[in-house]
């Protein structure tokens, strides 16, 4: 078994049993917890699709934990690219805190998910927060697009049904 899919499997084991992941790299962490959102995310024209897209933006230790642990994988026998460019074919791009794009811009059917407070008011849908030394998500109800989340991760998340003011 080679080192980078025992690494994978170490993080995604880790992720689901609650254990502290403090001896991985946030990167790791976040990377694994992009795949992860994907299997609860389901497409308005998801029949149409030849393949599941993720686009990595500002951060290059996701892209590539992201391209390792995604090497020859499928998500609902779709086949999964990694990119590091953003593209209107994006099915998800995941935006690091340092990145600037306008989410408004992208496809309806595009999920995007971020870091930082700003995510939500550039029309990102899932914000990954750090609490307590632990990643968690947020979802933004309000920029759901032509896709919907499975019950199942909005049990886990946090979830914020419109925007406050």
């Amino acid at each position: 078994m080679n080192s980078n899919f025992r690494r994978a499997i170490t993080l995604i084991l880790l992720l689901l049993s609650g254990f502290a992941y403090a001896a991985y790299d946030l990167s790791d962490v976040k990377a694994v917890y992009v795949f992860r959102i994907v299997n609860f995310i389901h497409w308005d024209n998801e029949s149409e699709m030849s393949e599941v897209e993720f686009c990595v933006l500002g951060n290059r230790e996701v892209a590539a934990t992201l391209k390792s642990i995604t090497q020859s994988k499928t998500i609902r026998q779709l086949p999964v690219l990694v990119s590091t460019q953003y593209r209107t074919e994006c099915d998800i791009v995941y935006v690091d805190s340092n990145a600037v794009i306008d989410f408004k811009l992208s496809a309806p059917q595009t999920v995007m998910i971020g870091d930082g407070e700003n995510i939500r008011h550039l029309g990102g849908t899932i914000e990954l927060i750090t609490m307590e030394g632990k990643v968690k998500p947020k979802i933004y109800l309000e920029n759901v697009g032509e896709f919907s989340i499975s019950a199942s991760l909005l049990r886990i998340a946090i979830v914020e049904e419109e925007h406050k003011t």
